[in-house]
């Protein structure tokens, strides 16, 4: 086998060719790019985006003349370009009538880009469209112009609208139901008749008071219909006994909560509906039953339907006493504050009665 060896000379003109080679492969590659990069901010090529663009683009100088217009600017209004163009939008009656016109100013006002979605009747169409609008303000030749893009989203708001409407059959559904099972568990215990309702209705009241919106609130007042529902596994005697209850039916009693939570856990509830009932007997301190859990461990929608629970007990009629009234019921969460009861949520009840004029319906 022979040894190759390189003398200084050879290896430096090998240098020099690999050199070349490189240099020459790196400014081909810079020529495609300065090709591209002139293709890209070609007039032609930003026309060609411009006009197979699928969403509606038009150009506007700020008083409302129309600069420029796509095909699907036309295509979706039902307008030609040239009618499209020979419109000045403050003289379109869809857009003052939809209020649209006071979106485009607020744009032009703040200089920054606005998303919206308007109701229009246009041209030759048999019922009205939604289109999503999009209007940047930007400066050309140091003036104002605005950028419209639209989109016709007809279809995805009807779908919208059908899923609204199916959720709300479904949320009045579910109410009714509701309605029905405590309808049931004041059956078997006349003497608490009205009870879930305005513990339930009261919880809602309190989550409002927190700031919590439609939906939790709703939670709140079906969690608070269905606090109770357990009683309906123990003896209609102890339920409705005028004296006061042994240890031993107190214990029976006690049982409602977890009982509660083994019917309402089969039911696949948009809210924590069982595990309020098994909680709403919980203190904050630990002194509550059935599991003797504090503070957070207790969720918050329990807490908040514990306070309602007191205080609508407190202040109706049993049979073992007579009512005691709604100042007392309100004296009693207010000395249990931040160790039986939630603070929050003991606060929000108090300004409700004392601030607001909050009343228990019948």
């Amino acid at each position: 086998m022979h040894n190759l060896r390189l003398d200084s000379k050879d290896a430096a003109k090998l240098a020099l060719r690999s050199d070349i080679g490189v240099s020459t492969r790196v400014s081909a590659h810079m020529e495609i790019e300065n090709k591209h990069k002139k293709l890209l901010n070609s007039i032609e090529f930003n026309m060609l985006l411009f006009d197979v663009c699928p969403i509606g683009i038009a150009i506007y100088k700020s008083n409302g003349d129309c600069v420029a217009a796509n095909k699907a600017a036309a295509t979706i209004t039902g307008q030609s370009i040239a009618e499209f163009e020979n419109v000045n939008f403050n003289n379109i009656k869809q857009w003052q009538d939809s209020g649209f016109l006071s979106i485009v100013q607020c744009a032009i006002n703040n200089s920054r880009p606005t998303d919206v979605d308007v109701q229009l009747q246009l041209k030759d169409a048999c019922s009205a469209v939604w289109l999503k609008y999009r209007v940047v303000p930007f400066l050309f030749e140091s003036k104002c112009h605005l950028l419209l893009t639209f989109a016709d989203i007809t279809e995805k708001k009807n779908i919208e609208e059908r899923n609204r409407l199916y959720v709300e059959e479904l949320e009045s559904a579910l109410t009714q139901t509701v309605s029905v099972i405590r309808t049931l568990g004041e059956m078997r215990d006349p003497y608490t008749a009205g009870h879930e309702r305005r513990v339930g209705d009261l919880a809602a009241a309190i989550g409002a008071e927190l700031g919590f919106d439609d939906r939790r609130q709703q939670g709140l007042r079906i969690a608070g219909y269905l606090h109770d529902i357990g009683k309906i596994a123990a003896p209609a005697e102890i339920l409705v006994k005028p004296g006061r209850l042994s240890p031993a039916e107190f214990e029976l009693i006690k049982g409602h909560s977890a009982k509660g939570y083994e019917i309402l856990s089969n039911v696949d509830f948009p809210w924590p509906v069982a595990l309020v009932a098994l909680q709403h007997h919980e203190r904050m301190d630990g002194s509550g039953y059935p599991q003797g859990i504090k503070g957070e461990q207790i969720t918050l929608k329990a807490r908040i339907v514990a306070v309602a629970d007191v205080v609508d007990a407190m202040s109706s009629h049993r049979p073992y006493r007579p009512a005691l009234g709604i100042e007392n019921a309100l004296a009693e969460i207010e000395r249990g504050k931040g160790t039986k009861f939630d603070a929050d949520a003991t606060d929000a009840c108090l300004r409700l009665f004392r601030q607001k004029g909050y009343e228990f319906q019948d």
